[in-house]
This record gives structure tokens, C-alpha cells and sequence, in this order.
């Protein structure tokens, strides 16, 4: 059985969207912080982690209210509604303190949209374990142009960016407003304090392979932020043009993996695609680190391998999190995957990456990227370490009771 071509296409368009606004502010955001605004390691590393500080809560919060209060569809039109006016008001500061709280705030807008979407789309797929990782490239494309309208209009150093994202997130609230009813579940269901608190969620982690998967991913978050929050200020210092479109070729490699990972999940399981992931972590931040001026070949080869890199862990995931939880916690199940790596791994990973930044650092313009990027490789050679040692996990196990 397959999902209907009509409905297919509305939830392309939920994933291109969701992807689109984020894409397009978050990736050039620290070159306008760094480049323009003057901003330290350590102030563009908390910038970020406001995301962070958003994520440890709101995902599962949000989860459980879809799980059993409140139509998915109506949450996410109010969070991109009212996240939408906050980036308009962020794009409008220059100063640290009030643009870190316009963005913190947005962050808890955004944040529980990262997890209702994904929920909202597997509930409506017919065969999500297929169909999702296809569908899920459509939220890639959404991030890829959004870089490339950054980048082709050459705004990365200045703010304009978050004036467009604000205006996209306002049109997008209106969309989701149109997408397929999707109440709670279990309305009705027996509660108790540890399904609304989503505990239930959290005794997931007995599943050995479920653990695997959350550990290794908020392992992994820590060099995704040395890319995500400093990969445009990597590439501005490099003096390589238009570092937004360049960054948007890693989503192309994304698309490609996605289309085929069902494919290599069948064939290497989920243990091996997740050790795939791990490792094009440790060989991206290894070409990052000798690149220079004179070898951009080297940066082009460490941003094609993001679709390894983040499909085959992060999407990979979100999969195995629906899969394994059962059918009346799975919207808290996905919050409790965003909890752990959009809240804890990317809070971990901005600090890291800020303090290596800044420890790497002659002045606010003069960076060690080398450094910067080894302690990067460090960090992503220890999750493949991990990932490598778990042979014993039977991925055919029930979930333990």
C-alpha cells in the first residue's frame, strides 16, 4: 500500500518549508555576527545555543501535547506564526544581549516544530520506513534554497537574511493551517504524571539499539555545530566567495543519500549505516583541517560528504525513534530524540565549538581553523569508536518491556 500521490505532496511541501525558513538565516548567520557585527567565539557559540536551550525542554513538551491535548497542525501553524514576528524582531538588533533573547525566544517557537513535523508526516505515510527518508530530501531541498537565495543575492554579512526567514516562517503558518487533521491520539487515554512529564518517552532508552541511536547522534551533534554555527565563518576567512551557496552543496549529497538509504539500511542495518554516518564525521573535519587557501579541493570534498554524515545518522534516527516506540508515544518519542540532540548535543556542541574557536583565536579576525577542526575529528572519532564496539546489539530484538 502506498501513500496517495495528493497527500504525498502536501507533506513535501510541510518538509520543504519547515527546512526552507531554517535554512535561511541559520547557516550565514555567524558570518553577519562575526564579519560585520564583531561578535567573539564565544558570543556566536551562545547565539546558537540559544537553539539548544530551547531544545532541552520544548520538543518533548511539545510531543506530549500532540501525543494527547492538541491537533499537530494548529501547534505548528501558532509556533511559525509567532516565530516568524520574533526573527523579524531579531533581524533588527546589533546589539549581543537583545539579539540573543529575540533568538532565544524564537528558538522556543521553532524547536517543538523540528519534532511535530517528522510526527505529523510518518502518522500520515503508509510505509514510513520507505517512504519518509524520500519524503525527508524534500525538506533538504528546502534548506538548499534557502542558502542558494542567500548566497545569489550575496546578503550573508548583513541581516536581511532573518528578514526573509521571518516573512517565510508568517507564509508558512498559514500553510500548515491546510495539512491533513491530525489530533491526538489518545485524548482519552489513562494519565499520569510520567506520561505528561514524558517518562515514558525517556524508558525507551532500555532498547539497546533506540540507546545506541540517541547517544552516538548527540555524540555527533558536537561537530555538527563546529559546521553549522562556524562553517560560514570558516569559509569567510578562507576568503572563499559566497560561503551560503557553497554550504548548500552538502543538501545535494543529502538529497542523493536519502533517496537511497532505505536501501542501505536493508542492507547494512542500522548499526552499519549509523557507523557510515560516524565516519564521514571524522574524514569531513580531518580535510577541513588541512585545507587552506591553496586546496579548496579539500573543502569541497569535506562539505559533498554531509549527506553521509548527517542522513545516514540524524534521518536514520528519527526512523529507528518511530519504528521502536510504540504507536501513543511516538510524537513524544521524536521530542525525546529532539531533547537529546537538538537540546543537549547541539548545547554541548555550541560550547565546544565556541571555546575551541575562541581558544584557537589571536583576535576577533584571526582564527586557527587547523586547531579549530582537529578537536572536531577528536569528537567524531570517539562516536565512531562507540558505534564501532556495539556488535552484540540484536537490531531484530523486541523492544524490552
Amino acid at each position: 500500500m502506498r501513500t496517495p500521490g495528493s497527500l504525498q505532496f502536501r507533506l513535501a511541501v510541510l518538509l520543504f518549508g519547515e527546512y526552507a525558513v531554517w535554512g535561511t538565516w541559520f547557516v550565514s548567520l555567524s558570518s553577519w555576527l562575526g564579519a560585520t557585527l564583531h561578535f567573539s567565539g564565544t558570543q556566536i557559540g551562545m547565539i546558537y545555543g540559544s537553539l539548544a536551550v530551547a531544545g532541552l525542554v520544548t520538543p518533548l513538551l511539545g510531543g506530549v501535547i500532540a501525543d494527547r491535548f492538541a491537533h499537530t497542525e494548529r501547534m505548528l501553524a501558532v509556533l511559525h506564526g509567532v516565530g516568524g514576528l520574533l526573527l523579524l524582531v531579531a533581524a533588527r538588533q546589533s546589539r549581543f544581549t537583545t539579539l540573543y533573547l529575540a533568538i532565544l525566544a524564537y528558538a522556543f517557537c521553532y524547536l517543538p516544530t523540528l519534532s511535530l513535523v517528522p510526527s505529523l508526516t510518518l502518522r500520515h505515510l503508509a510505509r514510513p520506513s520507505v517512504e519518509f527518508p524520500i519524503m525527508r530530501a524534500l525538506g533538504t531541498a528546502g534548506w538548499i534554497a534557502g542558502g542558494l537565495l542567500v548566497g545569489t543575492l550575496g546578503i550573508e554579512l548583513t541581516a536581511t537574511p532573518l528578514h526573509i526567514a521571518g516573512v517565510m516562517s508568517l507564509i508558512f503558518a498559514a500553510y500548515c493551517l491546510t495539512l491533513p487533521a491530525t489530533p491526538p491520539l489518545f485524548r482519552d487515554a489513562p494519565r499520569s504524571w510520567s506520561t505528561l512529564l514524558g517518562f515514558d518517552a525517556i524508558a525507551l532508552m532500555k532498547d539497546p539499539l533506540f540507546a545506541l541511536f540517541i547517544i552516538v547522534n548527540v555524540a555527533l551533534c558536537i561537530p555538527n555545530q563546529f559546521y553549522t554555527a562556524f562553517g560560514a565563518l570558516y569559509l569567510t576567512d578562507l576568503h572563499v566567495p559566497r560561503p551560503a551557496t557553497l554550504l548548500s552543496l552538502g543538501q545535494v549529497t543529502e538529497i542523493g543519500v536519502l533517496l537511497v538509504l532505505p536501501r542501505l539500511t536493508s542492507r547494512l542495518g542500522a548499526r552499519g549505516v549509523l557507523l557510515l554516518g560516524a565516519g564521514a564525521w571524522v574524514i569531513r573535519s580531518v580535510l577541513f583541517s588541512l585545507a587552506t587557501e591553496s586546496t579548496l579541493a579539500l573543502i569541497y570534498a569535506g562539505i559533498l560528504l554531509h549527506g553521509f554524515a548527517y542522513g545516514c545518522a540524524y534521518i536514520a534516527g528519527q526512523v529507528i525513534v518511530h519504528e521502536r516506540a510504540p504507536a501513543q508515544i511516538r510524537s513524544a518519542a521524536q521530542g525525546f530524540w529532539a531533547v537529546a540532540t537538538m537540546g543537549v548535543g547541539n548545547l554541548l556542541g555550541t560550547w565546544s565549538a565556541g571555546r575551541a574557536v575562541q581558544f584557537y583565536s589571536t583576535s576577533s579576525d584571526v582564527r586557527d581553523w587547523s586547531g579549530i577542526w582537529l578537536v572536531s575529528a577528536v569528537i567524531s572519532a570517539a562516536a565512531l569508536i562507540g558505534v564501532a564496539i556495539s556488535r552484540r546489539i540484536d537490531e531484530n530484538a523486541p523492544l524490552p518491556r
